[in-house]
């Protein structure tokens, strides 16, 4: 499409554009994304076939939330959009908030996406851990069990020395805890 070689100006003019994207909705992918959202009526990017949503998805996956409603529960298009931004998995469908890979991908990219993971997933001491060590979550977001298991205390103090803190009282008095907890703090110089 000669869209693709227009200068920048033409690029985001909102006329030539619309015009552009009504013959050829596959240039969608040379213009701005900003420019198409306020060309597509409420803000939905509801002309997008799932390639080119996915595409799309690939330079600004909070662009999820602007999409017509079966694209959220489309695991690839949610994959995508959480790879690209984890923080989009507040837009997911809530049968993906629950599922570990697509959570998984989020936390990889920003762990503070697990804030907007299934609250059963606070249980999955895998994901958690990952949250832990990806920086961006606090263990007093865990659920409680987790505070209770002695093994899971240790993985947790190791990633983060910080966390002794909410080692539940029933382990506070343990050996191995502080063994581990005093052996990290003096590696870490905590």
């Amino acid at each position: 499409s000669a869209i693709q070689f227009a200068s920048d100006s033409l690029r985001k003019d909102k006329e030539i554009v619309l015009a552009a994207l009504t013959n050829d909705s596959s240039i969608v992918q040379f213009i701005d994304l900003a420019l198409i959202l306020d060309l597509t009526p409420n803000k939905k990017i509801v002309e997008l076939s799932k390639k080119e949503l996915l595409d799309v998805l690939q330079n600004d996956g909070l662009l999820l939330r602007n999409t017509k409603e079966s694209f959220p529960k489309d695991k690839e298009i949610v994959l995508t959009a959480v790879e690209q931004n984890g923080e989009a998995l507040e837009f997911a469908d809530e049968s993906l908030k629950k599922d570990k890979e697509v959570v998984r991908a989020a936390i990889n990219q920003n762990s503070s996406a697990f804030y907007f993971a299934d609250e059963s997933l606070l249980k999955d001491k895998e994901l958690v851990l990952l949250a832990l060590k990806n920086g961006g979550f606090s263990l007093q977001d865990a659920d409680s069990t987790l505070l209770k298991n002695k093994e899971f205390m240790i993985k947790a103090i190791k990633i983060r020395p910080s966390v002794i803190h909410y080692v539940h009282h029933d382990l506070l008095l343990d050996d191995d805890i502080y063994k581990v907890w005093d052996k990290v703090k003096k590696d870490k110089n905590y």
